[in-house]
């Protein structure tokens, strides 16, 4: 991994993180919300959805901050 991208992986990485996070949290209340019969998998997803949607979000809140403290740091050193 080269040191010049490194904070375009962590920015994007975080902002990927965040991104599944909140779609994990949607399809967590959709299916607490939802009635009828849905088949284990899709029971036990919801499960995990809604056990690891948040720290998923913390972890891209990271990872979202270390890039943009990176570019701003390299930019700082730059100048």
């Amino acid at each position: 991994m080269k040191a010049k991208l490194l904070n375009r992986y962590f920015f994007f990485a975080g902002l990927s993180l965040m991104i599944l996070s909140f779609l994990m949290l949607t399809f967590t209340v959709k299916m607490f919300s939802a009635t009828g019969d849905f088949p284990k998998f899709i029971i036990k997803l919801g499960e995990f959805c809604l056990v690891f949607w948040l720290p998923f979000l913390i972890l891209g809140i990271i990872f979202l901050l270390v890039g943009i403290i990176v570019t701003v740091y390299k930019a700082k050193k730059t100048s």
